[in-house]
């Protein structure tokens, strides 16, 4: 999706929301809703979300029905660790849906230019917070303790705009950067089942136990 989305006052919206978040105070991120930690060697899925705050009377623009996001557009760019990713899905709420990523680049794209007939659009979750799925990423942990972090990034090098609201207003800039995600994964241990102690154990008294019957006769 090419800047031809956005006017000459798209532009002028842009530059203002660089500088301050927003022009009229509405402020945007991503939000994840997942475990911060795991087991070694466990599946796990973590849910991306769009989030717009406004306050007071403002009219929220993600939260608006004849609104909402055109496009949705984005990567999962892995930072560190050695946990894998199986999946990551999109919200099939677009009408032009790329299908799930099974593979690297973990790149999801989502589209819906047709206003007409209704856009994504999110709930509110909170008073003046509205959320809106993007996708989720699916994965196993490592066996071995770590840190996996992961980034949500723009999947598409400039002039492409991937994450639009409805008024044309391109968000890739504001919430790309700061999108990261930790997961914390605690190793499989190595210590013998209870069974398996009890098993060493007979067998180390048993052996000394003959030799000394040995002896004795």
């Amino acid at each position: 999706m090419k800047n031809k989305l956005v006017g000459s006052l798209g532009f002028a919206w842009i530059c203002c929301m660089l500088a301050m978040g927003s022009c009229f105070g509405a402020t945007y991120s991503i939000v994840f809703d997942g475990p911060l930690g795991v087991q070694g060697s466990t599946a796990f899925s973590i849910d991306v979300y769009l989030q717009e705050t406004v306050s007071g009377a403002e009219l929220a623009v993600l939260g608006d029905p004849t609104l909402g996001a055109i496009s949705g557009n984005f990567e999962v760019s892995i930072l560190g660790g050695a946990s894998v990713l199986s999946k990551v899905t999109g919200n099939t709420a677009f009408d032009t849906y790329g299908g799930d990523a099974t593979t690297g680049p973990w790149i999801v794209t989502q589209a819906d230019l047709v206003l007409a007939d209704g856009t994504p659009y999110g709930n509110l979750t909170a008073p003046g917070v509205y959320r809106m799925l993007l996708g989720t990423i699916f994965g196993t942990s490592s066996a071995v303790s770590e840190v996996f972090e992961f980034q949500i990034s723009d999947p598409f090098a400039s002039p492409s705009d991937d994450l639009v609201l409805g008024d044309a207003t391109v968000l890739d800039g504001i919430v790309f950067p700061s999108s990261k995600y930790s997961l914390t994964v605690t190793g499989n241990s190595a210590v013998p089942e209870p069974s398996m102690c009890l098993i060493f154990g007979t067998a180390m008294i048993a052996v000394p136990y003959g030799k000394w019957r040995k002896r004795r006769v």
